[in-house]
């Protein structure tokens, strides 16, 4: 009898214990852009439940309950971070915690305009600052600033400041620069825009390529600075062999730049000359190429 009895109690205690589930974590939390926080079900129990947790730095501000997969959070202000807490209960159960950090959407229409966008020259840098409307400003995370220069060809950089300083511009290149504040992730504000003509500034030392002297004339092909590191308008190049000779070239300027070949004279035959070679440019002289020359005896 003692046998039989305890036999049952084995079995009883068994099954009750069979009846015991714990719940799966729920997956994949995620918040769209209408404010709705869904996640995967836990599908391993019956008459289950979700327990979610919103907080903020760590303060619990509200705990709902539901059976549904979603729970819609528009009640929570538009753009600020907060911490949701998902986890599944049945029977007393309840699942480990599965955790989404994000904001809040921006609301539909707001205002994300870029205000005052202006371009400051500071030293060799362009200083560029902007404002958005104080209202939905907490709204940008990030600014995309787009940089064109003469031949349009764009260049994006990204700050989360409402100011951002540009430096490696080329002298006398013809810039445009846009703004655009970005949110709800992937969405963009309408771009601002301004125009910017960076200041000339004098050109590199000109670079000997050749020499081929004769008696009473000395051939000399230069290279001249590249388009790329500077854009101001070449004028003329300048040979500098005071007090004996001083030549001034005329240079047609081009983006290919080509050599340049000053043909300088008259001297006398087997006489050498110190000579001095600059460019000239918008912004005036670069500094000068120190050479002497030896003519060839008659």
């Amino acid at each position: 009898m003692f046998r039989i009895l305890s036999f049952l109690i084995f079995i009883v205690f068994h099954r009750a214990q069979a009846q015991i589930c714990i719940p799966d974590n729920v997956k994949n939390v995620t918040l769209d852009l209408n404010y709705t926080l869904y996640w995967e079900p836990s599908i391993n129990c019956v008459q289950t439940e979700y327990i979610i947790y919103i907080r903020t730095e760590d303060n619990l501000h509200y705990i709902y309950s539901t059976q549904e997969t979603y729970l819609n959070v528009s009640f929570l202000p538009a753009c600020e971070m907060f911490q949701f807490e998902v986890r599944a209960h049945s029977q007393n159960q309840i699942s480990d915690s599965v955790f989404l950090e994000d904001y809040i959407p921006a609301p539909s229409g707001a205002n994300l305009t870029i205000n005052y966008f202006t371009a400051t020259q500071q030293n060799e840098s362009l200083y560029l600052e902007w404002e958005v409307d104080e209202k939905f400003a907490h709204c940008a995370r990030t600014f995309r600033i787009v940089i064109r220069d003469e031949w349009y060809v764009p260049r994006d950089v990204y700050t989360q400041n409402n100011s951002i300083v540009i430096d490696n511009l080329i002298p006398c290149g013809d810039y445009q620069f846009g703004v655009m504040a970005i949110y709800n992730i992937v969405s963009e504000g309408p771009i601002a825009l301004v125009n910017y003509k960076y200041p000339p500034a004098n050109l590199s030392i000109p670079v000997l390529i050749s020499v081929r002297p004769n008696a009473t004339y000395v051939d000399l092909s230069w290279s001249l600075p590249l388009y790329s590191v500077n854009r101001c308008p070449i004028i003329s190049f300048v040979i500098d062999g005071s007090p004996y000779i001083t030549q001034t070239f005329p240079v047609q300027d081009s983006p290919a730049r080509p050599p340049v070949t000053t043909s300088v004279g008259p001297f006398r035959p087997d006489t050498m000359y110190p000579l001095r070679a600059y460019v000239v440019n918008s912004a005036g002289s670069s500094n000068a190429f120190p050479i002497a020359v030896q003519t060839l005896p008659a």
